[in-house]
């Protein structure tokens, strides 16, 4: 919904994550995020390497690769709809961190927070660029 966006987009645009203490996505100077700059670059990199560099760029658990763009779009063992682009929803990369899917990642210790999950869902609603 547009009241949805609107929310989303003040979180982005404080650009820090409270929890984690490390940076998400922020609005780029001298204007006000939209869903178009959430960017595998801008967005994604910063919870990757915070939260699944381990797993999916250090190694490539479930032969998922969270290293590029490139990589994050062309799926797993679980097949290629890992990131629907159009569709956080049908998405299994957003299913599994919402905990929306049988498996949740990260599988150990604490989900990823709330702002992070918007943000994943906003990525790939964007168009996952």
């Amino acid at each position: 919904t547009k009241t949805g966006i609107v929310a989303l987009l003040a979180i982005l645009a404080v650009g820090c994550d409270p929890k984690a203490n490390a940076p998400t996505a922020a609005a780029p100077a001298g204007g006000e995020a939209s869903v178009a700059d959430v960017t595998f670059a801008s967005a994604i990199q910063p919870i990757v390497a915070q939260r699944c560099a381990k797993c999916h760029v250090e190694e490539t658990k479930g032969r998922y690769s969270l290293a590029s763009l490139e990589s994050a779009l062309a799926g797993g063992k679980s097949g290629p709809g890992v990131v629907v682009p159009g569709n956080g929803e049908g998405s299994l990369l957003y299913q599994m961190v919402a905990g929306k899917a049988e498996k949740r990642m990260p599988p150990k210790g604490d989900p990823l927070s709330d702002q992070d999950i918007a943000t994943i869902k906003a990525w790939i609603d964007s168009g996952a660029h």
